[in-house]
């Protein structure tokens, strides 16, 4: 404890500590608005950026800059024709002589109902003249299945190409300011070495102390459990759902239809055998809640890869998608972000509303896969 005490005060007095909460702490226009975590105005912000003819002044510089930091300079980006926003709900769409390129931003949401399956369709049938297309998930952490079509891309080669313009092009100090402010909003989304060696200095100069506070964090995410397992069991008796083999990183339930002895085949997983199930992940960042099914044996494999079909079927997933799936061990068929960590930590006092939002996710969730699943077994009976 009293060494505790002393990296507290050693803590409380470095110079870089300071400098890292003076930074933290300054004004940023994108905080104020609270707006740094709303996917449209990141969207907005990236086709400002990419578009030529806007009033940043650095016409194709950034979209030169993106493309040889995403590995695409196989496109000439003088030859950026038109910048769209929202078209056929695509988030971005970039224009050009003969290529098109198609962006599909998230921060924390998920992509859901095969709505990138659709966009490249869609897109593919209006430019049907077009000889190169290009599909680019955006996001600061991939945790979810693409189609094999579309390739990922970190919040890390924005702040890339941002830094690239800062330092390279010339600008107007307008301009240098409001990206300098971006700059310092996505920093939060990545993983740039400037912050990952800062991080491990402090770390090392005061790894008592961190692991103390690690120590605490772990203790909350048993509290988030907790409060999980109590919904669950809350919610037995209205919804039909029954608790199962949990950890603190996963808690998993099942509804009355998962838990029927049709569907009770899955091997070396939970002990009441769901082939089928649902799994909130409890994970640093974000609280999912997921649709798993299990693996099982040869026996029970044809099976288990109807029930896949059948369900993704239902998601409207592509065939390819579908395969994917039934390859994994574990397949996520569905995945839902119930709430951001911080958005946990910031809003802990209220804790009623925090449980009531877990719980319409429950009931959304439970009352969809329960159609699915009592449709399913009455076409195994035809």
């Amino acid at each position: 404890m009293i060494n505790i005490t002393k990296q507290i005060c050693k803590f409380n007095e470095d110079k870089d500590i300071k400098e890292f909460c003076l930074k933290c702490n300054d004004v940023n226009i994108f905080s104020a608005l609270k707006i740094e975590n709303t996917e449209i105005y990141h969207s907005n912000m990236i086709a400002w950026l990419f578009n030529p003819y806007q009033t940043h002044g650095l016409k194709n510089k950034f979209f030169q800059y993106f493309l040889k930091n995403c590995h695409l300079e196989d496109i000439d980006a003088q030859d950026i024709k038109r910048v769209r926003r929202e078209h056929e709900n695509t988030d971005i769409l970039l224009e050009g002589t003969n290529w098109c390129i198609v962006i599909e931003n998230k921060i924390y949401s998920m992509q859901h109902s095969n709505q990138l399956k659709r966009y490249e369709e869609t897109i593919q049938k209006e430019f049907s003249d077009i000889k190169k297309f290009y599909f680019i998930y955006l996001k600061p952490r991939l945790n979810e299945l693409l189609p094999s079509s579309w390739k990922y891309i970190s919040y890390d080669i924005i702040y890339r190409t941002i830094k690239d313009v800062l330092q390279k092009e010339k600008l107007s100090e307008k301009v240098k300011f409001f990206l300098t402010q971006y700059l310092e909003t996505i920093a939060m989304f990545t993983e740039n070495d400037e912050a990952k060696e800062l991080y491990l200095q402090l770390y090392l100069r005061y790894k008592s102390l961190f692991d103390k506070v690690f120590e605490y964090k772990e203790n909350e995410q048993k509290s988030l459990k907790q409060i999980l397992e109590d919904i669950i069991i809350a919610e037995t008796k209205n919804l039909g759902i029954h608790p199962l083999d949990s950890t603190n990183a996963f808690v998993r339930f099942c509804s009355s239809e998962m838990n029927k002895k049709e569907l009770c085949y899955s091997e070396n997983w939970v002990e009441e055998k769901n082939i089928i199930l649902f799994e909130f992940q409890n994970k640093k960042d974000e609280l999912l809640l997921d649709v798993v099914v299990g693996h099982t044996g040869k026996k029970n494999e044809n099976k288990r890869n109807n029930l896949i079909r059948y369900l993704c079927n239902k998601l409207g997933y592509s065939d390819n998608d579908i395969k994917n799936y039934q390859e994994k061990k574990w397949a996520h068929i569905y995945s839902e972000c119930i709430l951001s960590k911080e958005e946990y930590w910031n809003n802990r006092s209220d804790i009623k509303e925090f449980k009531k939002r877990i719980k319409n996710s429950i009931t959304k969730l439970v009352k969809k896969f329960d159609n699915y699943l009592s449709c399913y077994k009455d076409e195994q009976k035809r």
